[in-house]
Parts: C-alpha cells; structure tokens; sequence
C-alpha cells in the first residue's frame, strides 16, 4: 500500500459531532462504522447550514481521540467558526494520505486501520497524533463506489522532511 506525505497549514473543519467508541479489536469495527454512518446521514440535515462557508467541494470528517472522549466530526473546510456548529482546528503539520476506492463505511474503517499499519511499518515516518481527517465527499453524496481518503499526522523518524 502506497502513500503519499503532504505538509498541510492548519485546516478549520466545521459541522457536526458526535461521540464514538474507538474499537480495540478488528470485532469493533462495525459498530464504529455504523455510528459514523448515522453521524453522515445526520451531517446531511444541517449541510446547507455549513455549505455556503466551504473552502472547497469537499466533505470532511475528523476522527478525534486526542481529548480522551473519541468523536466524529463530519462537516466542510471553512475559515471561520459558524454559529452552532462544532469545529475542529487540525494542526499544521505533515500527513500520510492514503487514497482507495471503497464501497461502503465499514471497507473505509478497515482501509484506515490498514493505513496506520502501513505507518506503523514505515521505516520512514511515525504517527504523530491521536487524530486523522477523512474524505467523505462520496458517503454524503451517496456515490455507490467512494473515493476514499485518510489523511493520518506524521513526523520523520530520523531527519526533518
């Protein structure tokens, strides 16, 4: 499996959040898929409430475990915080993006989970983060194949990138 490091500036991502439990076996998973499935359809009520402030066409979502409370963020790129939206403001910094074609949510978490496996096994990069954005573009439009993205934090194990 093949990705590609990119350094990103800071990226507001803003819209709804709900709370996740993070699986500690492979068993987990579906039960994670699927609540993140019912935080996608539930991103979808409030979209047009976010949409008009997008930086871009795309649809995000952040996995965030880093506060000990795991949650799901699911909105739009934005350069401002929208009333009664949640946000989350990911650190600049570089990121390991892996890219696959995925026909449903739980094939995407099982790509995520082979993805920190690829980090994990790099001789080059580390993770550096209890966090990782997705691109979700094809799950709120509800494509029947998905080009999926993960984007998961990472630093050089040895010299600077």
């Amino acid at each position: 499996m093949s990705f590609k490091v990119t350094e990103s500036p800071e990226i507001l991502i803003v819209g709804a959040s709900a709370p996740i439990t993070v699986p500690s076996n492979p068993s987990g998973f579906p039960d994670m898929s699927n609540k993140k499935l019912e935080q996608l359809a539930d991103f979808k009520n409030i979209k047009a409430l976010v949409v008009n402030d997008a930086l871009d066409n795309h649809f995000y979502a952040v996995n965030n475990a880093s506060s000990g409370k795991p949650s799901y963020l699911v909105g739009v790129k934005s350069n401002r915080a929208i009333p009664n939206q949640e946000s989350f403001l990911l650190p600049a910094g570089h990121y390991a993006i892996f890219t696959k074609t995925v026909k449903n949510r739980l094939e995407a978490d099982q790509f995520i989970g082979a993805s920190y496996g690829e980090v994990y096994q790099s001789e080059e990069f580390q993770i550096n983060g209890a966090i990782n954005l997705e691109v979700v573009d094809g799950f709120i439009q509800e494509s029947p194949v998905v080009e999926f993205s993960v984007w998961i934090p990472v630093l050089a194990k040895t010299a600077p990138l």
